[in-house]
């Protein structure tokens, strides 16, 4: 089997790691990958087999008014269109709303099924009202099979998609390594809280500071590992609250397993997902986790009070709570943590990419 996966780059995102985890998986056993992106190769993150062909496209320019913004995505339609072509995959996977777009008019006419896959809740991620438009009619006219990843995000796709050509699967979860980068020992600040994710409004990490610092633990740290927009925001924050002793912000990490299995307890704060593969990993890796209800993903993950606690999305002083009884219940801590390592089997590789295998079996035509 010939695929090729399309994405706009390989940076340190969790679309990004599903991508390469999926590339990884069907190159050991003997399928020809090969990962396109609209970007280069040089910001790339993840490690991919050897085995892997790497495009990188290179048209990621930026758009000073409209008329520029249409060039620049004719431009980036006409070299995946060439692309694709000199490929000849027989089935391309696109991820990411904004990529599926353009990866279903460069396939267009080509005879190659194309599967696309949204990464995150639609409802949280309005692309304008012509991208929108774009979407609603390309996704049921061009796309062979539209891969969701929970039923929250399925009922979206209802609206306009066959429920024949729709698809929910959700991220594996693997507990190797997968970016590059050290492996050096890593040491954590006494007991620590760990959190994980672009520093973005949609990670909600100021309510998980402001939260944090309500608990009544001094001899607690909270670490948040990941880098972006919101990093003054979220360092002046800490500052005025007077937590700069016990809230750190770490920055990008390439071992981030390390630092899972030296922390006490995880926190996904975030206003919105997709899936949170960060929580999985967590989850996998035997830590206590605490999660925001948000749409969509962690109740699919966490049955409350049983692998995991819930929290009402945006609720400050529920986290602050759910946070100060896990502090102080160590048997609580370990019991979660146990229960939560089912993960493990529940979204284990094999069984996420046999659903996977599963389309494009469906789709190709051989």
């Amino acid at each position: 089997m010939h695929v090729a996966l399309v994405i706009s780059s390989l940076s340190s995102g969790g679309a990004e790691r599903v991508l390469s985890l999926m590339a990884n998986y069907w190159a050991e056993r003997g399928w020809q990958v090969t990962i396109v992106t609209l970007s280069d190769c040089g910001n790339d993150f993840y490690a991919l087999d050897t085995r892997i062909r790497r495009v990188g496209l290179n048209v990621l320019k930026p758009s000073a008014n409209p008329w520029q913004s249409l060039r620049n995505s004719l431009d980036r339609i006409i070299s995946l269109r060439r692309t694709l072509l000199e490929l000849a995959p027989q089935v391309v996977i696109s991820f990411m709303d904004l990529t599926n777009i353009l990866t279903l008019m460069a396939a267009a006419g080509s005879g190659i099924p194309v599967v696309i896959s949204e990464r995150i809740d639609p409802a949280y991620a309005d692309l304008g009202r012509l991208r929108n438009w774009l979407r609603q009619r390309l996704y049921p006219r061009a796309a062979a099979a539209v891969v969701l990843q929970t039923g929250r995000v399925r009922e979206w796709a209802a609206a306009f998609v066959p429920a024949h050509r729709l698809h929910v699967i959700a991220n594996p979860v693997t507990t190797a390594e997968q970016s590059k980068g050290s492996n050096d020992a890593v040491v954590l600040p006494g007991r620590t809280v760990l959190a994980v994710g672009r520093l973005t409004e949609q990670k909600g990490f100021d309510l998980l500071i402001r939260a944090f610092a309500a608990t009544k633990h001094d001899d607690w740290s909270l670490l948040i590992l990941g880098e972006g927009e919101q990093q003054p925001q979220l360092q002046a924050l800490i500052d005025s609250l007077g937590m700069e002793r016990q809230i750190f912000l770490k920055g990008r990490v390439t071992n981030v397993q390390q630092y899972l299995r030296k922390a006490k307890l995880f926190v996904l704060s975030s206003r919105h997902e997709g899936f949170p593969n960060a929580l999985l990993e967590a989850m996998s890796a035997g830590l206590p986790v605490i999660g925001y209800d948000c749409p969509s993903g962690p109740a699919e993950i966490i049955c409350h009070e049983e692998n995991g606690l819930l929290v009402p999305a945006g609720d400050v002083e529920g986290l602050a709570a759910a946070l100060d009884r896990l502090m102080d219940d160590e048997a609580l801590r370990s019991r979660l943590g146990n229960a939560a390592r089912a993960v493990q089997e529940r979204f284990a590789i094999d069984r996420i990419m046999k659903q996977w295998q599963k389309i494009i079996n469906n789709v190709v035509t051989v």
